[in-house]
């Protein structure tokens, strides 16, 4: 009898609704990014043609993966905790953010405030609880090693909730202000964002031996990632009566915090140690 070899995770996004990859929501921000093109530039019958399609993708996704936390729940929770998968889950929150950018222009603002909103709860949950995760588990390796191209989707995400946002701000003249400080904080995030994890990405090709399989088709995000930076800052800058550079300001201590490692003298990690005594990157 043939031997099956089940696919490596990390390798591969694998078949089946088991090893579903948690990226496959970027279909949706492609198809949506490009009907937003076409509907500002006059070509209103393909724009929801292809709206339609990111529509269509955007719920059979969402079945699909709620599916999969039923039945594989096992699996599904594993690759919170994934280094190489996880940050997929952030494609939720840039598709969700797409389409109601898209849809706000055709004035259905009842469901753009619903996926800003959904997109605005997902991207903390995936920041506070799935990031944290994955720092925070022990590692069979160095954290150079395990750093993918993956990791800019946080950024991506990042981005498109400012737009949303300073979106917003132009429809509720009421929560103006808040929405305002809040799409300038997420662009300044953002920002910090990507230079860090640009950082760590340099110096994972720099320092650690690099094979040509290693060089898979998530790098390119690097690239994704100078168009929603520009589009955010220009939006802001027409649309927002705060300067960004101010309140960039005012933001850049807390993320500086946020993202800082541990001191050595605080407490160690409660979780088990990985082989050979080391505990997690984290601590």
């Amino acid at each position: 009898m043939r031997k099956v070899t089940e696919p490596s995770r990390t390798q591969s996004p694998g078949t089946g609704l088991q090893h579903l990859y948690p990226g496959y929501f970027a279909l949706v921000m492609a198809t949506g990014i490009v009907s937003t093109a076409f509907e500002v530039t006059g070509f209103a019958p393909l724009s929801w043609a292809l709206l339609a399609v990111a529509l269509l993708g955007y719920a059979a996704l969402v079945v699909l993966y709620v599916s999969r936390l039923v039945h594989y729940r096992a699996e599904f929770l594993a690759d919170t905790a994934d280094a190489g998968r996880a940050f997929g889950f952030f494609t939720f929150v840039a598709a969700s953010d797409v389409l109601a950018l898209r849809l706000a222009l055709g004035g259905q603002i009842p469901l753009f405030t619903a996926l800003a909103t959904l997109a605005a709860l997902a991207w903390v949950a995936c920041s506070y609880v799935l990031v944290p995760r994955v720092v925070m588990r022990p590692v069979k390796g160095t954290v150079r090693q395990e750093v993918t191209g993956a990791w800019l989707i946080w950024v991506v995400a990042t981005q498109s909730l400012a737009l949303a946002a300073a979106r917003g701000s132009e429809l509720w003249p009421g929560g103006r202000g808040f929405l305002e400080l809040s799409a300038v904080s997420l662009w300044s995030a953002g920002s910090c964002l990507y230079l860090l994890l640009m950082a760590i990405l340099l110096a994972r090709l720099l320092l650690v031996p690099t094979e040509r399989q290693d060089l898979s088709p998530t790098y390119p995000s690097a690239r994704t990632c100078h168009p929603p930076t520009g589009s955010t800052w220009g939006q802001l800058r027409s649309r927002s009566s705060q300067e960004p550079p101010s309140l960039l300001c005012r933001t850049l201590p807390a993320w500086s915090t946020w993202l800082v490692r541990r001191s050595p003298g605080s407490r160690s990690c409660s979780g088990p140690s990985a082989p050979g005594g080391s505990h997690c990157w984290w601590c």
